[in-house]
This record gives C-alpha cells, sequence and structure tokens, in this order.
C-alpha cells in the first residue's frame, strides 16, 4: 500500500563541539536596533523617543520615579563597537515593591526564538553608577515560554507565558566589567545560578524551560519594599547577550513511523512524492518514491517540504554532513538538495548513479552546499525549506527512491 506523504528523514550526525567554543549572539548591544519596535511589544507605558526604546513599570508607579532611559555608548565596552546602557528608576509603590524594566517580543506573530542547541546565556555589565539606595533593587533576566500558551506562539501577553525569573544582586557593585553566564534550566534557582517559574507571573504550564519555544525576554529592575513610595535610582552598561555551551542536536523529520508535524508539502513541475511501504534499503522498511515531472519541458520540477518552525542548524552547519541512499532509473539526470531560510538558497548538486537497481549511498558536507540563484547571507539559524528537484535534467516519469536521508 502506498501513503500519498511526504516523509523524510534527515538525521544530521553530530560532530562533538567543545563546550563554549560556538555561540549565537541574541544581541551585540552595539548600536540601538533597526527595528524601533524592538522593545515595544506592548505592556510600554513610556518612550525614550530618540533611540526608539519603550519600557513598563509596575501597575502604581509614577512616570516621574519609575523609567528607563536606554542610549548607547562607546565606552566602556568589551566586545564589540558599543554597548546598551540603562539608567533605571524604580518605584516602591506595591505591596512587594516595584519594577521598571524593558521588554522584547519575537516580531513575527507565530514564531519564536530556538535556543535549544545552547545550554546556557550570558552576558557583560559594568555598573556604571550603583543605585541610590543599596541593596533594595536587584537585576532580573526573565524568558518567555509559550510551550504551554493557550494562544500558541501568537501571545504578547506575559499572563499567557511560562515567564522564568533570575536574580542578581549586582546594582551596589564598584564600576568594572562582569560577564554573567547562568544555565537555560529551570532549576528554582534564587541566586543567578538558573531560572526560577516563581508564579508570580504568567501561567504554570508544564514547568520545564522549553528552549526551542522562547517568544522574548524582560530586562527588569525590581525593588524591594511594601509600598511606602520611596524610589532608587542608578545606571548600569550591558553588552553581549549570547548563547553559550554548543549542544549538537539531531535534527530529526521522520522517525520512520510518523511525519514530523513541522512539515507541510509541496510539489512543483508535476512532480509526485509518495512513501511506498517495503521499498526501503533494509528489508521491511519504507522509501520517499519521487516521480519526476517535466511539466514546462525545460528539465526542472521538484518536491519538498517547509518547515514550521523553523529549524536551527546554526551547529551542525559547521560540522556536519547530510547522508542519505538513493535507487534511480536509468538516465536519471542531475539532481539538487537545498535549504532555505525563505530569502537564500544553497544547494549541492550531483548526478545519481542509474539503472542498475541497486541502492548507493551519498554523503555531502553542510559546508559544500553552494549559494544559488544569486542569493547570499544564508541563516542556518532558520531553515524554513528542504527541497528536491532536477537540475534542468528532469524527464517526466523518471524515479528516483530515497531512504535513510
Amino acid at each position: 500500500m502506498k501513503k500519498y506523504l511526504l516523509m523524510f528523514c534527515i538525521l544530521l550526525l553530530s560532530v562533538g563541539v567543545a563546550y563554549g567554543q560556538l555561540e549565537q549572539v541574541v544581541n551585540t548591544f552595539d548600536a540601538a536596533s533597526a527595528d524601533t519596535n524592538y522593545w515595544n511589544w506592548f505592556d510600554h507605558v513610556g518612550n525614550d523617543a530618540t533611540i526608539g526604546g519603550h519600557y513598563s513599570i509596575s501597575d502604581n508607579a509614577d512616570p516621574d520615579t519609575g523609567w528607563v532611559k536606554m542610549s548607547y555608548v562607546s565606552d566602556p565596552t568589551p566586545i564589540g563597537s558599543g554597548a546598551m546602557q540603562l539608567e533605571y528608576s524604580v518605584h516602591n509603590t506595591e505591596g512587594w515593591g516595584g519594577y521598571s524594566n524593558i521588554r522584547h517580543w519575537h516580531p513575527d506573530t507565530n514564531s519564536v526564538y530556538d535556543w535549544s542547541a545552547y545550554d546556557s546565556i550570558s552576558f557583560w555589565y559594568y555598573n556604571s553608577v550603583p543605585q541610590s539606595l543599596p541593596g533594595r533593587v536587584e537585576l532580573r533576566l526573565n524568558l518567555h515560554d509559550v510551550s504551554n500558551s493557550p494562544d500558541g506562539n501568537a501571545t504578547y501577553n506575559t499572563g499567557q507565558c511560562e515567564y522564568y525569573y533570575s536574580f542578581y544582586h549586582i546594582l551596589d557593585d564598584a564600576p568594572g566589567w562582569n560577564e554573567i553566564k547562568l544555565p537555560l534550566v529551570s532549576n528554582d534557582s534564587w541566586d543567578g545560578n538558573g531560572f526560577n517559574l516563581t508564579g508570580w507571573a504568567g501561567i504554570n504550564g508544564n514547568a520545564t524551560l522549553d528552549r526551542d519555544k522562547i517568544k522574548g525576554f524582560t530586562i527588569e529592575f525590581s525593588i524591594s519594599g511594601s509600598g511606602a513610595g520611596d524610589f532608587s535610582s542608578g545606571t548600569i552598561v550591558l553588552d553581549h547577550l549570547a548563547l553559550k555551551g554548543a549542544k549538537a542536536t539531531p535534527f530529526v523529520l521522520f522517525n520512520g513511523k510518523t511525519l514530523s508535524s513541522k512539515l507541510s508539502i509541496f510539489t512543483w513541475g508535476q512532480s509526485t512524492l509518495e512513501i511506498e511501504e517495503g521499498a526501503g534499503a533494509t528489508e521491511g522498511t519504507n522509501a520517499l518514491k519521487w516521480v519526476q515531472g517535466n511539466e514546462w519541458n525545460n528539465g526542472w520540477s521538484g518536491a519538498g517540504f517547509g518547515i514550521d518552525p523553523p529549524e536551527n542548524m546554526f551547529l551542525s552547519w559547521g560540522s556536519d554532513s547530510i547522508k542519505c541512499k538513493i535507487k534511480a532509473d536509468e538516465g536519471t539526470g542531475a539532481i539538487r538538495f537545498q535549504f532555505e531560510d525563505g530569502a537564500a538558497k544553497r544547494g549541492k548538486v550531483f548526478t545519481p548513479v542509474g539503472g542498475d537497481g541497486a541502492w548507493h549511498y551519498y554523503a555531502f558536507k553542510l559546508t559544500d552546499f553552494e549559494y544559488m540563484d544569486g542569493t547570499s547571507n544564508f541563516d542556518s539559524t532558520a531553515v524554513s525549506v528542504f527541497q528536491v528537484m532536477g537540475e534542468g535534467t528532469a524527464v517526466a516519469g523518471k524515479t528516483i527512491y530515497i531512504d535513510d536521508l
């Protein structure tokens, strides 16, 4: 029996990466983002019009004594050409104190940040002006996990997220650069050594920090107190927010039984794709059956799938290969494997052995995939398409079986 489904299995076999050797920068903080809404996804009550920086304060805070003012400085800075300076004031107006914060959300309503390839996050700080009320304000980096949000990925409401806190008592420090590095785990830490689902905000969810479902983050200044109305202010410079502890992970789109929910199928040029049961290279397994089309008589046709949410292949791209077994008809011409990020395309062209009725093994380094169609700047952190196509040599009816891809 044939199932007309596209079921690929891409298993990018990992090569060990030394801890800390690779990182993914979340924000360099070198300069204000070109997106003036970077810090402006709802919940804001203040605005620094100069750089488009927006902030939030606790419910009863007075904007005259609760605020965050952003600017970008070239000195001091430990990495790159600039750093983000935050002048802050926090108003103690709630029964527990109060906060002033800046908040970032993913700009695509239906997308999230995938940090699953890393085990920690880090940033640098320079406490240029210690807080005016010693010991009262702590710095927090908070994460918005939407893995169990009632609205799925499409939320910009911290009340619909698992809202993870981290805590740093550093705002009394003397000036000087220091790096904070903390594990991306929910371990109920109160001392900056992990993240804590306190329950103060958001939902309980699955009580697991899902690193592939991060909708955004908050940088927060929180004052202790019981609402007496006092406030504390100071200035801190932040730089180079980055993911570290790179961990290569397999990219599995089909496990031999079920199709990944990440996939959406497409075909073009009158190609067809199906899984043929019992046709695999190993007895009792299945294979992908791709029958070429040639709708426009120009030797082009293909098929593939969209990947949603996009796959983060950053680590794999520098060290791994894509591997498969192919059994092709006699006279099969050159074909292309191609990855896309929505704009740029990188492909590998090769001609499979055909006509002998045997399976042949192929392996291609991802670093050998070349830019196609005049594109550039491929984003390996957001791979949204994989497809196979006839490289101007497709012949309608030619059949190519693919297995263990």
